[in-house]
């Protein structure tokens, strides 16, 4: 069984703002890499069972790959714990994988297959997934509830909170 989800606790530590940490303000703490480490220590020496690394992850990339009001309502989202976001890296074409096959059509991405080992996914609201588009990588963020997107928690030897998406 993977390790649960603590809710209480996730609710203390976002009032502490630490989902935020890597945020640039307003929105969050825009502490350093090494801060961020620290309090990331902390967490894993106590084994708590938060989404806290994911959530730094993602707001590093939401303020890395947007701008302006695109990464506004996320963000603040984001660093006040209201929304959980998973992180996953589609691998380059020509990677070792199974049946991943990313393609752009009028409506945006299409993403077909599986990726496994998804930190957190399982309770996340919204995950985003960098993938090769064309010659660069791209970040897109997917809603937790897309219709056709099927995420189910796998068991680890850790007992992490890792689940595949398909």
């Amino acid at each position: 069984q993977n390790v649960p989800f603590d809710e209480g606790l996730w609710k203390l530590v976002s009032e502490l703002g630490w989902p935020g940490a890597l945020a640039p303000a307003p929105f969050g703490m825009a502490m350093s890499f090494e801060d961020a480490v620290i309090v990331l220590e902390e967490v894993g020496r106590a084994l708590a069972p938060i989404p806290l690394a994911s959530s730094l992850v993602a707001a590093w990339l939401l303020a890395t790959l947007g701008e302006g009001e695109q990464i506004a309502r996320p963000l603040a989202e984001l660093c006040g714990g209201s929304v959980r976001y998973a992180v996953c890296a589609v691998p380059q074409p020509g990677a070792i994988t199974r049946s991943i096959r990313v393609h752009g059509d009028e409506g945006g991405v299409v993403l077909n297959g599986l990726i496994q080992l998804v930190r957190d996914a399982a309770i996340a609201d919204e995950i985003i997934c960098i993938l090769p588009i064309d010659s660069s990588m791209a970040g897109v963020v997917v809603p937790a509830v897309t219709p056709g997107l099927s995420i189910s928690p796998q068991r680890t030897a850790g007992y992490l909170r890792e689940a595949s998406l398909n």
